[in-house]
């Protein structure tokens, strides 16, 4: 994306958001990965 796309940005950021509050993120990395991805 464009540095300066910064509405196309915002509307990722935000989709990103509501798939990680929804869980739905979680469910996707239990599926594919048996460890935290991020190491926490």
């Amino acid at each position: 994306m464009r540095k300066e796309d910064t509405a196309l940005r915002d509307r990722l950021n935000a989709a990103l958001k509501a798939v990680k509050a929804s869980g739905e993120y979680d469910t996707i990395t239990k599926r594919y990965f048996d460890f935290d991805i991020y190491g926490d």
